[in-house]
């Protein structure tokens, strides 16, 4: 506790605005203000980016048509896996989540349970059916094909009881 305490103090008086000379007293003005500064932009930096860079979801796609553009809704996409999911007995899905890509494409996030029946099942081969299945079924219903990544995200394993 005295160490602290002996810390404490010698970090306030370094702080303390009084020096022994001029040049002291100059010194430790400055080092405070160029340190409280540097704090503030940091601040200031990290506000800026999260409020003009941050992810923001898709809610409907536009894509190219012959004659054309038309739209889609993320909750049409979003029912259409949902319904795929559902082939799956393993799996219920929480919630699909898009997000735009550079280059013009997007990105799909499903959150999904993971409830296995009794049978030892593979996850990772589980997850790939499921992107790729996905893929290939946006592909041939909307005709998307602007899809970067299919990511799977479990929020819960569970075994059935």
């Amino acid at each position: 506790m005295n160490m602290l305490k002996d810390l404490l103090g010698q970090f306030l008086k370094y702080f303390e605005f009084v020096g022994e000379n001029e040049w002291e007293t100059g010194f430790r003005c400055g080092a405070f203000f160029a340190v409280a500064t540097i704090l503030i932009l940091v601040v200031l930096l990290l506000l800026l980016r999260f409020i003009f860079f941050r992810k923001r979801q898709i809610r409907q796609l536009t894509l190219d048509a012959p004659k054309g553009k038309y739209v889609i809704s993320a909750s049409a996409i979003a029912d259409l896996l949902s319904a795929k999911i559902k082939e799956f007995n393993e799996v219920t899905l929480l919630k699909t989540r898009i997000y735009p890509v550079r280059g013009g494409k997007c990105r799909i996030v499903l959150y999904i349970n993971l409830v296995p029946n009794g049978n030892p099942i593979n996850v990772p081969e589980l997850i790939s059916r499921i992107q790729e299945e996905s893929l290939a079924l946006l592909s041939d219903v909307f005709g998307v094909t602007t899809v970067a990544n299919v990511s799977v995200c479990i929020n819960r394993a569970k075994q059935k009881s």
